[in-house]
């Protein structure tokens, strides 16, 4: 009996960890902030919080293009950056495009004739070039920026 309070404590930590993670905004932080604007549209800025007071954010935008005072009420939504994902995470993205150029890989070898070494080389040379774009891509895209939502400066807490 013991043995499952254990094992259901550990099984549901995950659950209470995610409420440890503060909920504030700070100076200096690396913020998205979305401004409903009239004829429901929204405009959405990315920049370094300045300074904060209780009913406005000023907003700095990298770069020194320009620095924002926005109203708590025109703001909504704010999220703070929790930095970029992982280049590692983009590889369960790549299995499948990476399958189409082993497979065609695979069947160099079943090529028999007068020909065989021809075949079987352009097939290499084809694969390489499609196993390659995949691989480039993983190398030289950019990863995402992760954002985390901040709802107790919003609320007015």
């Amino acid at each position: 009996m013991r043995m499952l309070a254990v094992v259901a404590a550990v099984v549901a930590l995950p659950l209470f960890t995610g409420a440890q993670v503060p909920d504030d905004l700070h100076v200096g932080d690396r913020v998205r902030v979305r401004v409903a604007d009239t004829r429901d549209y929204t405009s959405v800025f990315i920049g370094n919080v300045a300074s904060l007071a209780h009913d406005t954010m000023t907003l700095e935008i990298p770069g020194n293009k320009a620095t924002m005072v926005l109203p708590r009420l025109a703001i909504a939504e704010v999220a703070v950056s929790s930095g970029r994902r992982s280049r590692l995470s983009l590889v369960p993205s790549l299995l499948i495009p990476l399958a189409l150029p082993i497979s065609i890989a695979a069947t160099a070898s079943s090529f028999r004739g007068p020909h065989t070494n021809g075949l079987r080389n352009q097939t290499y040379i084809t694969a390489g070039a499609l196993l390659s774009l995949p691989l480039a891509r993983l190398f030289t895209a950019t990863p995402r920026e992760r954002w985390r939502p901040v709802y107790t400066w919003l609320d007015g807490k």
